[in-house]
């Protein structure tokens, strides 16, 4: 059971990172630091200062610039890699002595990935649609889940990993919309009929 156990969190966390790279980090590192959470031999440097200070810093830097249209558009581009990366590590600081490293890393950073690129799809939609106005507030709500998601990672895998089906449903329903709204406004207006 306690392979089952870590595979969930361990997909908890990474779809967190998809939402947000930092957030699971941080998370990560601080239930670490307080013995709420045991990390792999490979990745207890986690704990250490100054990954708390780099995690910190990088949670800060992202939080605000992704609520500033434009910015949050480097920021998405930059967040291409860093949500996979992210979702790598918090993944893989699961394994335990049944579940290697690397595979929890690559099940990490393609979750992260996926969710990532499901985003990547939405957020031209709201560019268009609400001339970047809309975005602070799609930025807030993944952080909200963002964190929604590495909490329960810890408390409930199971609803963790639940909740991340939810997100995976609601972002692709989102990007099917968001597709067929840019495909409507490409198109134009409708032609009127005499």
């Amino acid at each position: 059971m306690e392979v089952v156990a870590v595979i969930l969190t361990a997909l908890g966390f990474a779809g967190a990172a998809g939402l947000n790279g930092w957030i699971p980090l941080l998370v990560t590192v601080l239930a670490a630091r307080s013995g709420t959470l045991e990390l792999s031999d490979s990745l207890d440097g986690l704990t250490s200062n100054t990954a708390l200070g780099l995690v910190s810093a990088g949670l800060v830097i992202d939080f605000v610039s992704d609520k500033v249209p434009a910015v949050d558009h480097v920021m998405h581009i930059i967040g291409g890699v860093v949500q996979p990366a992210s979702g790598a590590v918090v993944a893989a600081a699961q394994a335990g002595a049944d579940v290697p490293p690397i595979v929890l890393a690559l099940a990490g950073a393609a979750t992260a990935g996926s969710i990532h690129a499901g985003r990547a799809v939405v957020r031209p939609a709201s560019n268009t649609l609400t001339a970047g106005l809309g975005n602070p507030v799609l930025s807030l709500a993944e952080d909200v889940g963002s964190v929604a998601l590495s909490v329960l990672a810890i408390v409930a895998p199971l609803l963790a990993v639940l909740l991340l089906v939810a997100v995976v449903v609601l972002v692709l329903r989102a990007a099917l919309r968001s597709k067929n709204h840019l495909t409507a406004a490409a198109a134009g207006p409708p032609a009127r009929r005499p």
